[in-house]
């Protein structure tokens, strides 16, 4: 049942439930928090689930920093049924579902990377379905419905679906690696880079690559310092990049072009959004209102287009509910990734370096686009929180027997 609540990720945005005059969850919500439910229930009932709650004090600190940064919002502006993505509620719900995930993927008996790499495979082949579906189609209500030939679907915006893609290509990758089927990474890269490019997700697109490029860099050099040589697999990885690469310069339309644009940018004027007018008078107006303006003037400011989409969740944190928000919002994301460094450095001699590697590079994916675009209120984030406590709660490192490669110390030989 959680195998069929899982395939339901990519239309949790779409398939909405009605709850009350103003407020509504997809049908991934439901289902999901069912299934959490009853899952709960069995861990109760049979006394499992205060085990996983005593080992796994990573993840328990990071739902604690992630429910001060829930009350420290909500003394702000309170809990309401409001549309905005800096909502308590979207914080308190998305807690619930990475607790749900960390919880029932927390499975000494399922093969987590055997099951995360079929998972992405079959993402990897639903979105080539898509992706040639999108490309070939010719009737003038689809283009309607798919933005102009952009891919969206099944999501209600084109970066939610380059993200998706993003951070399932990274763990599904990481997984062929520790399960031996490297072959199909010569399928999994090229149509996640052309699916991406399809979506015109400027933003994701350059943080897709950057986080490659942070992946083959975080193998190679841990590889070398522990061998003095370069890793096997990265011939099998290096020539799939350039087959996707290949691949993207043949196929290249339009959106495909847009979402290498920002490759045209120096790193400075993208942070600074020089490179996207808007973003780069909204940042600049909101800083200088928080810092140096009149309550007159930062009255006109929040009925202005900058103040509810300012494209930028820190900003918007800071604006919103002030500078300890946003000292809680880095502490929160910086748990995650401060842990998975640490355990990637760690286990650099085991089997399963790959995906810390990839959950590492997807965490700072994720803290890169939220400095571009609000995307808390996308379950998959969550869910994918979830899947990184359970990585780092099924270190083959720990002496439980917990499925993955055993690392033998080495006093014991």
């Amino acid at each position: 049942m959680f195998a069929m609540v899982i395939l339901l990720l990519p239309f949790a945005e779409n398939k909405i439930i009605p709850i009350g005059h103003s407020h509504s969850i997809s049908l991934f919500d439901g289902c999901f928090l069912l299934v959490s439910l009853v899952w709960a229930a069995v861990l109760v009932k049979t006394r499992t689930i205060f085990n996983p709650i005593q080992n796994n004090k990573k993840f328990l600190l990071f739902l604690g920093v992630g429910g001060a940064l829930t009350l420290n919002n909500a003394v702000s502006i309170g809990f309401d049924f409001s549309p905005s993505m800096v909502n308590p509620l979207i914080l308190a719900s998305g807690l619930i579902f990475a607790a749900a995930s960390f919880a029932i993927l927390l499975d000494p008996n399922r093969d987590l990377p055997k099951s995360a790499y079929r998972y992405s495979t079959l993402m990897a082949m639903f979105f080539w379905a898509v992706l040639i579906w999108v490309r070939t189609i010719q009737y003038s209500h689809y283009r309607k419905v798919t933005l102009y030939h952009t891919l969206t679907f099944p999501f209600i915006d084109s970066r939610q679906t380059a993200l998706f893609i993003a951070l399932a290509t990274l763990v599904g990758i990481s997984c062929a690696l520790i399960t031996k089927r490297k072959s199909l990474i010569y399928f999994l890269l090229p149509v996640a880079t052309l699916s991406i490019a399809q979506t015109g997700a400027r933003s994701v697109m350059f943080l897709f690559i950057l986080a490659w490029a942070g992946f083959l860099a975080a193998m190679s050099v841990l590889e070398y310092f522990r061998t003095r040589s370069l890793p096997p697999e990265l011939s099998t990885l290096l020539l799939s990049t350039l087959l996707s690469a290949f691949l993207l310069l043949v196929t290249l339309d339009p959106n495909g072009m847009r979402s290498l644009s920002l490759f045209q940018h120096s790193l400075m004027s993208i942070l600074t959004g020089e490179a996207d007018p808007y973003r780069g008078d909204c940042w600049r107006s909101l800083l200088y209102y928080y810092f140096f303006g009149t309550d007159e003037e930062f009255g006109r400011l929040r009925n202005s287009p900058f103040f509810t989409a300012p494209h930028n969740t820190y900003l918007e944190y800071l604006v919103k509910f002030g500078v300890s928000s946003v000292i809680l919002l880095v502490l929160f994301l910086g748990t995650l990734i401060g842990f998975n460094t640490t355990a990637l450095l760690k286990n650099k001699n085991s089997s399963w370096m790959p995906l810390h590697a990839a959950t590492l590079m997807g965490l700072l994916m994720i803290a890169g686009l939220l400095y571009a675009y609000p995307i808390f209120q996308v379950r998959f984030l969550w869910v994918f929180f979830g899947f990184t406590g359970a990585v780092l709660s099924l270190d083959p490192s720990d002496n439980r027997s917990l499925p993955g490669p055993k690392i033998i110390p080495t006093d014991a030989v």
